[in-house]
């Protein structure tokens, strides 16, 4: 199965830090193709502006059915065989403030402010 950065499916089953089936968005870089792959779980929680989450509205191509959030903190890797049905596909500008959460999440200099 080949998976390609963007493109939003169904999780199959819960996860560790989901209680239900989910959408989840592709991070993976796509010239990487293991087993595994590297998601971003989505939410229908408003977590008050978190700088942690990026807002989603829905629309025809990302296959969504109400504003959703990218829960960056929860960025996870779990094996393609678990990944549902594709639903659609989020858009560039989304997916790039997605990535540089990550980055910022990870990345050595300012912190970010969780309470803004």
């Amino acid at each position: 199965m080949k998976i390609e950065r963007g493109r939003i499916y169904l999780m199959a089953e819960r996860g560790d830090y989901t209680g239900k089936p989910r959408p989840v968005v592709v991070m993976q870089n796509p010239n990487v193709q293991l087993e595994s792959v590297i998601v971003v779980p989505l939410t229908s929680y408003d977590a008050d502006g978190s700088p942690i989450r990026v807002e989603i509205e829905p629309t025809l191509e990302n296959g969504l059915q109400k504003r959703s959030f990218a829960m960056c903190d929860k960025i996870t890797t779990l094996p393609k065989a678990k990944l549902g049905i594709s639903i659609g596909t989020m858009d560039i500008g989304r997916l790039s403030e997605i990535k540089q959460v990550i980055v910022d999440l990870v990345d050595e200099g300012e912190a970010l402010d969780e309470t803004a």
